[in-house]
């Protein structure tokens, strides 16, 4: 068994989400995550003068992720719990705002669907609207928003590689159209946030950086073309040694960073001596797999 699969196997970990003010530089602080649950994947919606951070919040008990949420208060986010759990893990909670709706597709890719949920009391109560994609391990899909056109990226490995796949929500975001995608012959084009424009108006679009190690760097990348062809460039990386943080942690992996125009938020993960963790985790998965494919 080679080294990295035996440090994999005898040290564990957690992911937290750290946010801080935006523009000013200043070390990040950690949100506190309900005991028993460790959060990851933030994405920061400002609705009605409220910021919101919706999350992966997994549960130990389950060694499954499930959606939650962060709510700031007097400039503090504090968690107020799981709002969507299903049978499978459910991650990465891309929530957007259409036609003055809020949705959200989380990542639900261990079901092999792309799902699309709809806010009827938001932010707690959301129901479950339609399948758009199925028959795929499709992880971390990212929602575009331009004028009156929504369309959505989603990422998936395909023979020894990967690919990114660009699609046109329509009919009333009951159908997805694809429109074209990008091959990766190295893994640096998943998800890693929600696109947003820069100040001279550049849509960028946030990547994880996992050749070597998941977690290992986030990519940000300007776009360049995006219709018939998507093409992009890279401008800038965050890597661990540069998200300084308030509370002493040993920060091993980022990547998820999300902003508005209040505050930076990123996740982080930090390693500790854990034998059980990585054990626990795989066993759990393949009973959910045995679950699922029992339906």
């Amino acid at each position: 068994m080679g080294i990295k699969k035996i440090d994999k196997i005898l040290y564990g970990g957690r992911w937290d989400i750290a946010y801080r003010h935006k523009g000013l530089q200043e070390e990040y602080s950690i949100c506190k995550s309900p005991k028993g649950e460790y959060c990851a994947d933030p994405f920061i919606l400002d609705v009605n003068g409220v910021d919101y951070i919706f999350c992966e919040q997994y549960r130990m008990d389950r060694r499954k992720g499930c959606i939650g949420y962060f709510q700031f208060i007097d400039g503090v986010p504090v968690n107020k719990g799981i709002i969507i759990e299903k049978p499978y893990h459910l991650s990465y909670p891309c929530v957007f705002n259409y036609q003055d709706v809020i949705y959200m597709i989380p990542e639900s890719s261990e079901n092999k669907t792309v799902e699309l949920y709809k806010a009827v009391e938001f932010p707690y109560r959301w129901e479950f609207k339609h399948v758009l994609l199925a028959g795929q391990s499709y992880v971390d899909t990212t929602v575009i928003t331009n004028e009156d056109e929504i369309h959505f990226l989603t990422y998936h490995c395909l023979g020894d590689g990967y690919v990114l796949e660009k699609y046109a929500l329509a009919d009333n975001l009951l159908s997805a159209n694809k429109i074209t995608e990008k091959f990766f012959a190295m893994n640096t084009g998943r998800g890693a946030g929600a696109v947003y424009y820069d100040l001279s108006g550049s849509r960028i679009r946030p990547s994880q950086n996992c050749i070597r190690n998941y977690g290992e760097s986030i990519i940000f990348n300007r776009v360049i073309r995006d219709d018939e062809l998507y093409e992009e460039e890279t401008i800038e990386k965050l890597t661990k040694c540069d998200v300084k943080i308030s509370q002493s942690k040993n920060v091993v992996g980022i990547h998820t960073f999300a902003s508005n125009e209040k505050y930076e938020v990123i996740d982080l993960f930090t390693r500790r001596l854990d034998c059980t963790f990585t054990l626990g985790n795989i066993i759990a998965k393949r009973l959910r797999k045995r679950r699922l494919l029992k339906k």
